[in-house]
């Protein structure tokens, strides 16, 4: 090998390198406080990475992002080629480790660049507040409770009144927290803020309380906070993306979101999703049932919010089966799997203000649902794009 082809190799090996330790993971907003949505973004890598098929695990409070890139791509722009922000959605305080795995679609037996990049949730010192900030009914979620005094975390005490959930804990008077030392560590045994555990409540209207009560008689002021609290009739939507096969779905179900999110499972979070409801009871008027249907010859899923659509499809399953029975073949078709979740539909193509469209996107059989128009945006070069089919609350 001569000098100059020397020189190309190397440069051709340190060239995905030198781009690792450049690039960054950066958070948004770039300050995160817990209780609002967090979105990551990678920065400085050289090559555009392909948006639909970015996905990601979680184990602990370390968050695994799989990017692929193709090194030997020269051309013009592309909508699928787009460094599109991943949302984590609302995580609680603390600190978390997010890696990029860079994945070289031109080098398919190349391990991938790893990048690194810390991420901490800040509390919000001043307020009481829950994360999630407006929690689903039954969901467990926690509320942050600040003091202007440090306190004795064992102190603390959840109760129930009606639509009050109260926290009581017991400060030292003697101890001031300064505004520079908000949310720091304090006096050994002692802390500004805590988090309590609340289990999941019906869905309404709530008030937050925190009532603060010194630890010594002679001081008679007590510290009280409240703010609302709304527990949502509503869920989430997690879309899931699977590699092995290049497809997309999506399920509000929370035993199918606990399996999926199994590391064995071969599928990973999106980090796309939208609120629907489970039933017609909490829905807004008008909210239609969503049928659910699945091809096994194809691996395809079909939501359908058309009932006259639902009922044609349920009907055609009915005569294939009762054909196939008499010949032994295996059916299939589109098989009915129920009413997967509750959907407000768009009028004409369009959702009502305070509403953001539901858009599907299809590759023959296969479907992938998208809130996010950036999502939506990098499916148009490969993918059909059918509008909007739900409407979800901005």
């Amino acid at each position: 090998m001569n000098l100059k082809k020397k020189i190309l190799a190397a440069a051709l090996v340190l060239a995905p390198t030198l781009a690792a330790a450049q690039a960054t993971l950066t958070p948004y907003p770039s300050q995160a406080v817990a209780g609002s949505m967090i979105s990551v973004k990678i920065n400085g890598w050289q090559w555009p990475t392909y948006a639909p098929a970015t996905r990601y695990v979680r184990q602990g409070n370390t968050f695994i992002i799989d990017f692929e890139y193709a090194s030997d791509f020269f051309g013009p722009s592309r909508p699928d080629f787009w460094d599109i922000p991943v949302p984590l959605g609302e995580l609680p305080a603390g600190t978390y480790n997010v890696q990029a795995r860079m994945i070289d679609t031109a080098n398919p037996n190349a391990a991938p660049q790893v990048i690194s990049s810390p991420l901490t949730v800040a509390t919000d010192a001043q307020h009481l507040q829950s994360v999630p900030s407006k929690p689903h009914a039954s969901e467990n979620f926690d509320i942050y409770v600040p003091s202007s005094y440090y306190f004795d975390p064992a102190s603390v005490k959840l109760t129930y009144d009606g639509n009050i959930v109260r926290v009581d804990y017991r400060f030292d008077p003697r101890q001031p927290v300064t505004p520079m030392l908000a949310g720091m560590s304090g006096p050994p045994g002692l802390v500004s803020w805590t988090r309590v555990t609340v289990s999941g409540l019906p869905p309404g209207d709530y008030w937050m309380y925190s009532v603060g009560s010194p630890n010594d008689p002679s001081f008679t002021n007590y510290y009280i906070a409240y703010e609302p609290l709304q527990v949502r009739t509503s869920v989430e939507a997690i879309e899931y993306y699977a590699e092995a096969t290049d497809r997309y779905f999506v399920t509000s179900t929370a035993s199918e979101i606990t399996t999926l999110d199994q590391q064995s499972s071969g599928w990973k979070r999106t980090g796309q999703q939208f609120e629907v409801w489970p039933q017609a009871a909490g829905a807004p008027a008008g909210a239609q049932p969503v049928c659910r249907f699945y091809a096994p010859s194809l691996g395809a899923h079909y939501h359908t919010a058309i009932g006259a659509e639902c009922a044609w499809l349920r009907d055609l399953e009915t005569q294939e089966r009762a054909t196939i029975s008499k010949s032994g073949d295996a059916f299939k078709g589109w098989a009915y799997e129920g009413v997967t979740f509750y959907a407000v539909l768009p009028s004409n193509g369009q959702c009502a203000d305070g509403w953001k469209p539901v858009n599907r996107g299809s590759d023959g059989p296969h479907r992938r649902y998208a809130s996010d128009m950036q999502v939506y945006g990098s499916m148009a070069f490969a993918w059909k794009q059918e509008g909007a089919v739900f409407c979800t609350p901005r």
